[in-house]
């Protein structure tokens, strides 16, 4: 998602699934199934810069889609069954949007409506065939997101979870570019109880259906102090000030493309009264071409035992920290 902000509020209501401002959201197979009956992607009154288009790819519909309030709406490759309005340009009082519609199946559905251009998608993506799409097996609705929580822990909330964040670090860090084996995971569960005794230390978790699906976490690192081995030196205003520490950032696969991630770190940095943040990231890892684009700029390099180097990056989160 634009920003990394979460732009997806699902609703219960009537109609169909209405897209309503424009951003850069991909939700393949979020609606298979999915039994409310209106979902609103979006927010009243949201302003985004960037004007890309929202796709909705290889799912199984059976209430619809409306492009309204100017959004650009690419349906591509989905199943529609028995539904009265497939796709709708503008709904009830909204004004319309553009939408097109390419390589859908409709079954014992009605006319289906389009109107206008949007602009290409901004990155790739590969879809199922809409003729086949319906033994798919399916995968987290978007009608489920909707009941994501995110939860705050402190210190003495968190440090119970240290078993269990072990499996999912070990899960996460199996994939490439890190293929972490059992003495990094041995590592990451030593340390657990040392990082959730420290100064200000915060985790966040998204919790869909019971399940884990991603946590955020970090602590201070005091005035003064700077991540050891690193090189070169920080400069000396960096050093003196405290600094926000993103210990870890994991989103598990299931959960990945959602906005789940976007939501744990903004809400994270949220809490920090620091003037800087500071991480370290694999530099062949897809969250740090995240970070990049969400403003994280390179400060050094650091090689810890039994890890490659990894990138040192830093994040201004106040005035004072420009």
């Amino acid at each position: 998602m634009s920003d990394g902000q979460a732009l997806a509020d699902a609703l219960e209501e009537d109609g169909p699934l209405t897209i309503r401002v424009q951003g850069a959201l991909s939700m393949p197979n979020t609606m298979n199934d999915v039994e409310s009956d209106k979902t609103v992607i979006g927010a009243p009154g949201a302003v985004l810069d960037n004007g890309l288009n929202v796709s909705d790819a290889h799912n199984v519909i059976i209430r619809g889609v409306a492009s309204t309030m100017g959004a650009g709406v690419l349906v591509e490759g989905n199943h529609f069954e028995n539904v009265t309005r497939p796709t709708a340009v503008g709904y009830a009082g909204s004004g319309p949007g553009d939408l097109v519609r390419r390589d859908n199946v409709f079954v014992n559905s009605g006319a289906p409506e389009s109107a206008g251009t949007v602009n290409p998608i901004p990155y790739a993506y590969s879809l199922d065939l809409a003729a086949t799409v319906r033994s798919v097996p399916p995968r987290r609705t978007l009608y489920r997101l909707a009941c994501m929580r995110y939860e705050l822990l402190d210190s003495a909330a968190a440090a119970p979870l240290g078993d269990l964040l072990t499996e999912v670090y070990a899960e996460v860090y199996a994939e490439p570019p890190y293929r972490e084996g059992p003495e990094q995971v041995a590592r990451f569960r030593e340390r657990y109880p040392e990082d959730v005794g420290r100064t200000g230390f915060v985790l966040v978790r998204a919790v869909d259906g019971g399940e884990l699906a991603g946590v955020a976490y970090g602590w201070t690192m005091e005035p003064g102090r700077w991540w050891p081995g690193a090189v070169p030196e920080p400069p000396e205003r960096l050093r003196a000030a405290a600094k926000a520490a993103l210990l870890e950032w994991i989103v598990r696969a299931p959960w990945r493309g959602r906005g789940v991630g976007g939501e744990l770190l903004r809400r994270w940095l949220n809490l920090r009264s620091e003037p800087w943040a500071t991480l370290v990231s694999h530099p062949a890892a897809p969250a740090r071409r995240v970070y990049t684009a969400l403003g994280w700029q390179q400060a050094g390099t650091l090689k810890p035992d039994l890890f490659p180097e990894l990138d040192v990056l830093t994040l201004p989160l106040r005035q004072d920290g420009g």
